[in-house]
């Protein structure tokens, strides 16, 4: 309709259509991640893994990708805990988990990974101070394309807690999440150590 000739009007069409072709990527992509998982076509092999660094990449990479200022991020792990894992999906957990905790807290609000030693596991939390969860969406948080916030339909694909759920059961682990509305949300995983 002759928007094309008009450099403004054509650079934001150009500029919708990549952000939805990069969205429906991104869940094309999550739904074949996590078919694969179900299928058992994706091979976990785990190796004694270091937590500590797995989580600094995964701190450092969301940081580099984002395009707005996040929460302080701090990780409080000791250097020494091993887990037995797959480390590039254990990686994916994390993005996943780290992403979720900055988009529901505030610029000035705090996101802190934590990890504790018990007997033959390892506790891992991912706990922010942001925005919570009501208790009537905490059933269903790790259900595919879940969305809490509905009017927020922009943000992500409603996977990435289905996957993170799915690849923590790979590894022989649990994941659960415990919230208060208004006050934040703490990601709780168990993996066995190495």
């Amino acid at each position: 309709e002759g928007a094309i000739n008009e450099p403004d009007i054509a650079n934001d069409f150009l500029t919708r259509i990549d952000r939805d072709i990069s969205r429906m990527t991104h869940m094309a992509d999550e739904l074949l991640d996590l078919a694969r998982i179900e299928g058992g076509q994706q091979f976990m092999i785990k190796t004694p893994l270091h937590l500590s660094p797995i989580v600094e990449d995964a701190i450092s990479f969301v940081k580099n990708k984002s395009d707005s200022s996040l929460p302080e991020l701090k990780s409080d792990i000791n250097a020494e805990i091993l887990v037995n894992a797959n480390g590039e999906k254990i990686f994916q957990v994390f993005v996943n988990l780290i992403e979720n905790a900055c988009r529901f807290t505030q610029s000035d609000g705090l996101v802190e990974i934590k990890a504790l030693n018990r007997s033959n596991k390892v506790q891992i939390s991912v706990i922010d101070n942001g925005i919570g969860i009501s208790d009537e969406h905490l059933p269903h948080i790790f259900e595919r394309f879940y969305k809490v916030d509905k009017s927020r339909s922009d943000f992500g694909t409603g996977l990435g807690l289905a996957i993170v759920k799915h690849i923590i059961n790979a590894h022989d682990g649990e994941v659960n999440v415990s919230s208060v509305q208004g006050e934040g949300s703490s990601f709780t995983i168990i993996l066995p150590t190495a």
